[in-house]
């Protein structure tokens, strides 16, 4: 009696610890365009097909440096795929759901 009751509240404890664990991911899914730089790069390469390093700095003007690592970052949530050809590397938006979603959700609000 005592190792069944046991045993179920191990398995609670490693349904909330996933439950955290994913919640937090989903918070930093979200949290990566709460950054004005980084919300407008995901928008730009929505738009198009795909956007150099440098190219994504002068059109939103920012420098290189802050340019790749805000690219960095929404790579690491799945928003954007890199692509290298030769020393340059490129990126572009994924087709994902919650990414068109999330693209849906920016267009719409920032229609007002």
């Amino acid at each position: 009696m005592m190792q069944a009751a046991l045993r179920k509240h191990r398995r609670d404890r490693n349904k909330t610890d996933a439950t955290i664990a994913r919640v937090q991911e989903v918070a930093r899914f979200f949290g990566v365009l709460s950054d004005p730089t980084r919300l407008k790069i995901f928008l730009l390469l929505c738009r198009k097909k795909q956007y150099c390093v440098g190219d994504v700095a002068e059109t939103i003007g920012v420098s290189i440096s802050n340019a790749s690592h805000q690219l960095h970052n929404l790579e690491l949530t799945g928003l954007l795929v890199p692509h290298r050809t030769g020393r340059t590397i490129c990126y572009r938006a994924t087709r994902t759901p919650a990414a068109r979603m999330l693209y849906e959700s920016a267009r719409e609000l920032l229609r007002g």
